[in-house]
């Protein structure tokens, strides 16, 4: 998981920083790029995809086994399962959810990806004064190197995964105390955070469950915390400044040390 997220991070890393040094020759040539590295991976995607299904294909598989004459078995062994109930899988869903600690969690991601993510949005605004398209490049490609430093230790550390979350915790909070002052050290301690966070909190949802409906729990709170708390939160900006709104965004996330994992 450490390795996989190491990866991740790279290919966020080096695409914030190669879009931030086109930004200088025109403001369309990364989405120009973008654009033609999305086409490129969805041919090779198509490719993929079109050899997984034929491998995985009824024709294919009866070919091997030698029994094209015998179509009772082969209905039998393609049919659904008739087991299946989306309601059971609800079900335990909610209880590992609920009953389990998974919504301790949740609420842990939403926060610590939310407050990451508010400064994220806002910082391009918030630092026009004083940064260059290129400077602000490097300082969130920043966060995506730490991200992917932080992965792969916490990913092979001995140290207790409780250890790991709040390790996290306190980095992400410190790096937006310090994005007003130093923007590269800010990113590059906030990636830190969320990069070891994730895989501590991965191996707390694992040990809770492994089943994917759990892990699918868990990755909505990831993806609520960065699509929604940007949202909510620069709606008091005017109101109440940049750094009001940063500095308030990190002491919620302090308050999740407190939230027993």
């Amino acid at each position: 998981m450490g390795e996989f997220n190491f990866l991740l991070n790279a290919g966020l890393a080096s695409g914030v920083f190669l879009s931030g040094m086109l930004a200088d020759i025109g403001i369309k040539a990364a989405i120009s790029i973008f654009t033609l590295l999305a086409c490129l991976s969805f041919t090779f995607l198509l490719r993929e995809a079109r050899e997984l299904i034929y491998l995985n294909s009824p024709e294919r598989r009866k070919k091997e086994s030698g029994t094209l004459n015998n179509k009772k078995g082969l209905k039998e062994e393609y049919e659904p399962s008739k087991d299946y109930n989306p309601g059971k899988y609800m079900k335990k869903a909610g209880n590992a959810f609920f009953e389990y600690g998974i919504w301790r969690l949740w609420v842990i991601s939403v926060l610590l990806y939310g407050a990451t993510g508010l400064l994220t949005s806002n910082y391009p605004d918030y630092s026009a004064g004083f940064l260059t398209k290129p400077e602000l490049g490097l300082a969130i490609s920043a966060s995506y190197l730490a991200a992917m430093l932080s992965s792969l230790v916490a990913g092979r550390t001995g140290t207790e995964y409780k250890n790991i979350v709040r390790a996290g915790i306190i980095l992400a909070a410190a790096g937006i105390f310090l994005s007003v002052k130093a923007p590269v050290l800010a990113f590059f301690l906030i990636g830190a955070g969320g990069g070891a966070a994730v895989i501590g909190l991965i191996a707390a949802v694992s040990r809770i469950s492994s089943s994917g409906a759990s892990m699918g729990i868990f990755n909505t709170g990831i993806y609520a915390g960065l699509g929604l708390i940007p949202v909510f939160g620069s709606l008091f900006i005017e109101p109440l400044g940049y750094e009001t709104v940063f500095f308030g965004s990190a002491l919620m996330l302090l308050l999740m040390l407190f939230i027993k994992i």
